[in-house]
C-alpha cells in the first residue's frame, strides 16, 4: 500500500486542504514540517480517522472523542439547528488497484455547540482495477460497511496500525525495559506479519473439536457411561476452581513479587542515604576532635608568642654582642677568665698558675698594668658587664630558638586548620546530598515487611505447587475417566467415526501450533536480520555495541562488546534508535508493502544517529512519511532526506482564522 493523496475538510483546524505523497521508487520520503501546536498530531489523527473510523475513537485511543474533530470556526459561521460535514479523503494504491475511500462525519450546532450526528456517516469505497474496471461500495448496509472495513484491514491491518502510523513519542515508552515489553514485540510480529491467521484457524479447529465432544457424549446413555461422565464431570468442575483459585494465587504472587520489589527499593534508597549519614556522623566527629587539636595548637602558639619579644629585640641583642666583644678585643672590658682580685693576687703571691716570677720582671709589670686597667673600670662595673655579655650571648641563643619553636608551632596550627577547613567543606557536601531524614523506626519497619513479604510469597508459592500437585492428580484422573469412556463409546459405529475425527483434529492443532512456533521463529529471525542492518548502519558507538538481538522469548537487547546485555547500560537515546530499527524492520518484513509514518520520530535522538537515519531508513521501507517540528533536523538529515522526496510541505497554524494550513515546500526556519 502506498498513500497517493489526502484531503481534509473541516476536520480540525483545517477547513479545506489537501496533501500530496512521495510514492516514487527512488524518491519515497515526504517531508512534513510543523512547530509545535501547528496540526501535525491533528494531521496523523485524519489519517486514522480516514481509514478506521469509530474504531480510533475512545479513551486511551488515538482520538478521545467524536466531538473534538470539527471545526471549532465552525461555531462561528452556523446558525443555530445548521448541519456541516466533516469530510476525509484517502486516495492510495495497493496491489495493482487505485482506492478512494471517503468518509464523512455530520454535525449540528446546537446550543452553541458542535453535536456529532452519529447516524449521518457516510463512507464509500471507490476503486479502479489495473485493467481499468472502476467499481463503488457505500456503506448503505451494515454488510456493505464491514466490507469496506474488511478490504482496508487487509491493506493495513487495523491491529498493527500502530506499528506503521507510528508515533515517535512512543518511542520512549517502547524503550522502557518492561515486564510487558516482550509481550508488545511478540503481538507486533505477530498482527504485523498475518500470524494472527494461525491463531484464528486453531481456534476454529477447537470449536470442531468441542462439538465433536458434545455429539460423541450423546451417542451412548448406558448407566455406566452416565456415571463415567459424571466421575468426569466432578474432576473438572475441581479442576476449574483449583485452575482459578491458581490464577487468583498466581495474581497475588504477582502483587506480592511487585511489593517486594518496592520495598527493596526503598530499602536501598535508605541504605545509600544511610551510609551518606554514617559518613556524615563520622565527618562531625573528625571536625569535633580536630577543633580541640586545632585549640591546643592555639593554645601553644599563643604560650610561645608570649616571648615573641624577644625576637623583636634579636638586632639589639646582636649590636650589644658585638659591641661587647669588640670591647674584649680592644682591652676595654675585661677577660671572662679572669678579674681585680684575681690579679691582685696573683702579684702579692709573685705567682702565676705554674711558676714564680721576680718583682719588676716583665710578668710582674703586665700585671701591674692589668691590675691599673682593671681599677679603672670599677669592680661593680667589670662584674655587671660580665654578668651582662653572658645575658645577651643566652639571649641570642634563646631568641633563635624562639623563632624556630614559633615557626614551628605556626605550621602545626596552619596544618590543622587546613584540615579542619577540608572537612567542613566535606561536611557541606553530603548535606548537599542527604535527600531525606530517614529514621531507624523507618528502616525497622522496611525490613520487618520484608521478612513478612518474603513469608507471604513462600507461602502462595508453596499453594500454588500444591494446587498445581492436585491439578495434575485430577487431570491424569479425567485422563483415565475419558479413556475408559472413550472406550465404551468408541464400540458404536458413530462413536468411532467420531473418535477418528477428533483424533484427526486433535494431531491438525498440534501440527498448527507447531507450524505457528516455527514460522513465527522464523519471522523473528527475519525481523531481527532486517533490524540488525539498519541498527548497524545508524549505531554511532560501532566498536561498543554487538548486533542488536531479538531473542527467542522476543526481547530485544543490545549487548556491549563484554557481551553484558543490561538494561540500565543503554541510555534512553540509543533504546529510541533500537525501537525505531525494529519498527521498521517490521515494516520491511510484511509481505505487502506498507506505508511508515511516523509523528516527531526524532526528538530524543542526537545528531549523529538522525544523520544515519536519514542516509539509511528511506531504503528499508517502500514509502516514508515523516512529521516533523523545526528542532528535529540537522542541516545534513535534512539533506539527505530531501534528496528522496517528491514532496516537501509545511504545516502552518494562522491564529487569525483558527485554521492549519497546508503550504508547499519548506516554510519554517530550522533550528539546528
Amino acid at each position: 500500500m502506498k498513500i497517493k493523496e489526502m484531503k481534509l475538510k473541516n476536520f480540525k483546524a483545517y477547513r479545506n486542504e489537501e496533501l500530496k505523497f512521495s510514492t516514487d521508487k527512488e524518491k519515497n520520503v515526504t517531508l512534513i514540517y510543523g512547530v509545535n501546536g501547528a496540526g501535525k498530531t491533528s494531521f496523523f489523527q485524519a489519517l486514522n480517522w480516514g481509514l478506521y473510523g469509530y474504531d480510533v475513537i475512545g479513551t486511551n485511543n488515538t482520538i478521545s472523542s467524536m466531538k473534538t474533530i470539527a471545526g471549532k470556526y465552525l461555531l462561528d459561521e452556523l446558525s443555530e439547528g445548521e448541519t456541516e460535514e466533516v469530510k476525509i479523503e484517502i486516495q492510495f494504491e495497493n496491489d495493482g488497484y487505485d482506492y478512494t475511500l471517503t468518509r464523512i462525519a455530520h454535525f449540528i450546532k446546537k446550543n452553541n455547540e458542535l453535536s456529532y450526528l452519529m447516524k449521518n456517516d457516510f463512507l464509500s469505497l471507490y476503486y479502479v482495477s489495473d485493467m481499468g474496471k472502476p467499481s463503488m461500495i457505500k456503506n448503505d448496509s451494515l454488510d456493505q460497511e464491514q466490507k469496506i472495513s474488511r478490504i482496508i484491514n487487509n491493506v493495513l491491518p487495523f491491529g498493527s496500525r500502530e506499528y506503521f502510523l507510528f508515533d515517535g513519542e512512543n518511542l520512549a515508552n517502547y524503550s522502557e525495559a518492561n515486564k510487558h515489553q516482550c509481550l508488545e514485540i511478540k503481538n507486533a510480529i505477530r498482527q504485523v506479519l498475518g500470524l494472527d491467521d494461525f491463531d484464528i484457524a486453531i481456534k476454529n479447529i477447537k470449536a470442531v473439536n468441542d462439538q465433536l465432544r458434545k455429539d460423541f457424549e450423546k451417542k451412548e446413555c448406558s448407566e455406566k457411561i452416565n456415571d463415567t461422565n459424571n466421575v468426569i464431570g466432578d474432576y473438572q468442575e475441581r479442576q476449574t476452581k483449583i485452575s482459578k483459585e491458581v490464577i487468583s494465587q498466581r495474581y497475588l504472587l504477582k502483587e506480592k513479587n511487585t511489593e517486594f520489589t518496592k520495598n527493596e527499593d526503598l530499602l536501598k534508597s535508605f541504605h545509600q542515604e544511610i551510609e551518606k549519614i554514617e559518613k556524615r556522623s563520622e565527618i562531625e566527629k573528625e571536625i569535633e576532635s580536630i577543633k580541640i587539636t586545632l585549640s591546643l595548637n592555639l593554645k601553644e602558639l599563643r604560650s610561645v608568642l608570649t616571648q615573641g619579644y624577644m625576637c623583636y629585640s634579636e638586632s639589639i641583642q646582636t649590636e650589644c654582642f658585638n659591641l661587647l666583644t669588640s670591647w674584649r678585643k680592644q682591652n676595654k672590658f675585661p677577660t671572662k677568665y679572669y678579674n681585680l682580685d684575681f690579679v691582685k693576687n696573683i702579684i702579692q703571691n709573685k705567682k702565676c698558675f705554674f711558676w714564680d716570677f721576680e718583682e719588676n720582671s716583665e710578668e710582674h709589670k703586665f700585671f701591674l698594668k692589668e691590675e691599673e686597667k682593671l681599677q679603672n673600670w670599677g669592680h661593680n662595673i667589670q662584674n655587671d658587664l660580665t654578668d651582662f655579655y653572658g645575658k645577651v650571648s643566652s639571649l641570642k641563643i634563646g631568641s633563635k630558638s624562639l623563632i624556630k619553636d614559633i615557626s614551628e608551632q605556626h605550621k602545626v596550627y596552619v596544618q590543622t586548620e587546613t584540615k579542619f577547613r577540608e572537612h567542613i567543606l566535606a561536611h557541606e557536601e553530603i548535606n548537599k546530598e542527604i535527600k531525606s531524614k530517614i529514621t531507624d523506626k523507618e528502616i525497622q519497619e522496611c525490613n520487618n515487611k520484608r521478612e513478612i513479604i518474603q513469608n507471604e510469597i513462600l507461602k502462595v508459592s508453596t499453594n500454588i505447587k500444591s494446587l498445581t500437585e492436585q491439578s495434575i492428580l485430577f487431570e491424569e484422573e479425567i485422563r483415565k475417566a475419558n479413556s475408559l469412556l472413550n472406550s465404551m463409546k468408541s464400540k458404536t459405529v458413530e462413536g468411532k467415526k467420531i473418535q477418528d475425527k477428533k483424533k484427526l483434529i486433535t494431531e491438525s492443532i498440534y501440527w498448527l501450533k507447531q507450524l505457528y512456533e516455527h514460522y513465527s521463529q522464523i519471522k523473528r529471525q527475519e525481523v531481527e536480520k532486517h533490524m540488525q542492518d539498519l541498527f548497524r548502519n545508524i549505531l554511532w558507538k560501532k566498536q561498543h555495541y554487538q548486533d542488536a538481538k531479538l531473542t527467542s522469548d522476543y526481547k530485544l537487547t543490545l549487548p556491549d562488546k563484554w557481551g553484558d546485555a543490561g538494561e540500565d547500560l543503554v541510555s534512553k537515546g540509543e533504546g529510541q534508535v533500537l525501537i525505531l530499527s525494529f519498527v521498521a524492520a517490521l515494516a520491511k518484513s510484511t509481505n505487502d508493502e506498507a506505508p511508515f509514518i511516523i509523528d516527531t520520530p526524532f526528538a530524543r535522538i542526537s545528531i549523529e544517529p538522525t544523520i544515519n537515519i536519514a542516509k539509511f531508513l528511506p531504503e528499508q521501507v517502500s514509502q516514508l512519511v515523516l512529521f516533523v517540528t523545526d528542532k528535529e533536523l540537522t542541516t545534513e538529515s535534512e539533506r539527505l532526506f530531501t534528496e528522496k522526496t517528491q514532496y516537501v510541505w509545511t504545516i502552518k497554524f494562522n491564529e487569525e482564522n483558527s485554521e492549519t494550513n497546508i503550504i508547499n515546500g519548506k516554510q519554517v526556519k530550522t533550528e539546528y
